[in-house]
């Protein structure tokens, strides 16, 4: 699994690099093969895709957090978090849709200030972050996987791929998962 996982992640890397269109399909597993590589990373976040939104339990530092330092400025967020993932006009789009403390569930009142918020701006703001994102096509999360699509340089056929032109795929087989 992990050389699948891999494999994926270097198709992804090659087609922004040769300005190929390419969609991948990333499971949860990959995700979390691709998040324990990065040691700073894996401690910070595991991840789980149900549906259309991924979910992650995360123990992040609270500055990383558009409007939450505010609240508690200099801490941790320990906690699960369910998230959505989309491209807006080519802008990366992380909103919460839940989310949950020492496994309780945040009161509503106290999200819906974090709710409207996309938790990835801050991402967006760094130049080589920018220059990278504006490099992708499409990202959501569908039907249990995170769909990656790459920007094809001008004049690329954006078909289907059915003709042997445009983005080629490479989907995720679909997984079950325990409820």
């Amino acid at each position: 699994e992990k050389a699948v996982t891999e494999a994926k992640f270097e198709e992804l890397k090659q087609a922004v690099e040769d300005g190929k269109s390419v969609t991948v399909e990333l499971t949860q597993g990959d995700i979390n093969t691709l998040i324990a590589k990065e040691p700073k990373f894996a401690k910070m976040f595991k991840v789980q895709i149900k549906g259309d939104t991924i979910g992650a339990k995360v123990s992040v530092p609270t500055n990383i957090i558009p409007g939450i330092n505010a609240v508690m400025p200099n801490r941790f967020f320990n906690g699960n978090v369910v998230l959505n993932v989309k491209m807006v006009n080519g802008i990366l789009v992380v909103t919460l849709a839940d989310a949950e403390m020492n496994g309780k569930k945040i009161p509503e009142a106290e999200l819906k200030q974090f709710k409207g918020k996309n938790l990835a701006e801050g991402v967006s703001r760094d130049p080589k972050n920018r220059e990278m994102i504006e490099k992708f096509e499409n990202i959501e999360v569908k039907d249990g996987v995170l769909i990656i699509t790459t920007k094809g340089k001008k004049g690329e056929e954006t078909s289907d791929g059915a003709d042997g032109e445009g983005p080629t795929s490479h989907k995720a087989p679909k997984q079950q998962y325990p409820h």
